[in-house]
């Protein structure tokens, strides 16, 4: 018997051990039929489908649709610049069953920021409003020094709230104007 006879047919039976090949191991478990040559079960990123791939086309086909949106105001009423957006779960085609499966993902900044951009996009007119609340004064006080960085996040009575600095807006509308210009 050759070595590489031997070697080759060390690897072909370690292959068939851990890809469970050509064993009934494999019938009951999910994805067994899986083209892919590593196991569901092997740490490697690569390997790994991002839950947010699954979540995104949820949330995408929801109706997005915003209940209200509150802006803060100082100890003198003057506007601050801060405002939040609350969005009932069910308008992002959310359960509280998928928001404790997601719960990591649905919390992160990137996926916060890229939903809470899509609902402003989808609501924008809603969102224009806000600023027309400002009178000069409180638009430069507001303004002066402040932008928007990522949208913060926190879910009340079946309810997601997004907070936002108002600047974001702005932004938005300034950059589409610089587009059709």
């Amino acid at each position: 018997m050759s070595a590489s006879v031997t070697n080759d047919d060390f690897i072909e039976g370690l292959m068939k051990k851990l890809f469970n090949e050509g064993t009934s191991e494999n019938k009951d478990q999910p994805n067994s039929d899986r083209s892919d040559p590593l196991p569901e079960n092997t740490d490697t990123s690569y390997n790994k489908r991002s839950k947010v791939r699954d979540l995104i086309p949820i949330v995408l086909q929801a109706s997005l649709k915003v209940e209200k949106i509150q802006q803060q105001r100082n100890e003198n009423g003057d506007l601050t610049g801060w405002a939040n957006f609350i969005v009932p779960i069910s308008n992002l085609g959310l359960t509280k069953t998928i928001l404790a499966k997601y719960r990591n993902e649905i919390y992160s900044a990137h996926f916060a920021s890229f939903i809470a951009e899509v609902i402003i996009y989808e609501n924008i007119d809603m969102f224009i409003n806000q600023l027309s609340d400002f009178n000069v004064d409180s638009y430069d006080s507001a303004f002066s020094g402040l932008t928007h960085g990522t949208f913060g996040l926190s879910y009340v009575n079946e309810k997601m709230v997004f907070i936002f600095h108002v600047s974001y807006i702005n932004n938005l509308l300034v950059a589409d104007f610089n587009k059709r210009a």
